[in-house]
């Protein structure tokens, strides 16, 4: 018959065990999820704010970096010949033109924007969380983002060939890379969001430009019509 104290010490060695296991579960606890939490929350309904956002005389200021085939891309648009006239819009058009409201989303190991800009979305692949490998070019591409203290930093890759605003401002080719930095103020009322685009087909360099967002109101339902993209008379 085992004796009383033996029994203790078994009971010992078993919860010395236990805790050792625990620790080195939380050890290995450092998930996607607890990455993705680590910098600010950036959840909420935003829309660039009044006089903070690049319009399109903005834009055209910047002097862009054009190569010839950027710039015939540019000089030879085609309003009939573009998908936005089919209510297909692009990622260009959707991040960069629209005073339109955005949701984010922000929780685990992907984050959602909902733009109320013809209803897309898109994921976002938080460090450690393994995005689709075959996806395909797409007008909205592949989003993977990485947090750098408090600044949430998205790779936008596998995007098909569109444009930044409409009527052909700002082209880009198929495969253009984006890099966008997300970071809020410290009270949490500005969000601001710069992108840095890569395209050395249409462009010499890459060049950037900021965005500030404030707080808004509800995301409304939105119908495309072939009207908004045409042009206005008188």
């Amino acid at each position: 018959m085992r004796s009383r104290s033996g029994v203790r010490k078994g009971w010992a060695v078993i919860a010395l065990i236990g805790l050792i296991g625990c620790q080195t579960d939380q050890r290995a606890d450092r998930s996607p999820k607890r990455v993705a939490a680590a910098g600010r929350d950036l959840s909420g309904i935003w829309v660039a704010a009044p006089g903070r956002h690049h319009d399109r005389s903005a834009f055209l200021a910047m002097e862009l970096p054009f190569t010839v085939a950027g710039r015939a891309a540019w000089q030879n648009y085609v309003q009939e010949n573009d998908r936005a006239m089919a209510c297909s819009i692009d990622f260009g058009r959707v991040t960069g033109s629209s005073v339109l409201p955005m949701e984010l989303l922000q929780g685990g190991d992907v984050a959602h924007i909902l733009y109320e800009y013809e209803h897309q979305v898109r994921r976002i692949f938080i460090e450690g969380r393994s995005e689709p490998l075959l996806q395909p070019l797409s007008r909205i591409g592949l989003s993977a983002g990485r947090w750098e203290n408090d600044t949430l930093v998205v790779e936008v890759t596998r995007l098909k060939a569109g444009y930044f605003y409409e009527r052909g401002f700002g082209p880009y080719s198929d495969g253009t890379a984006v890099t966008e930095r997300f970071s809020i103020s410290e009270d949490g009322q500005l969000l601001t969001v710069t992108r840095t685009i890569n395209d050395p087909v249409f462009y010499t360099r890459p060049f950037d430009w900021t965005t500030e967002y404030e707080p808004a109101g509800p995301i409304f339902p939105y119908e495309c019509e072939l009207r908004e993209y045409l042009p206005t008379s008188g």
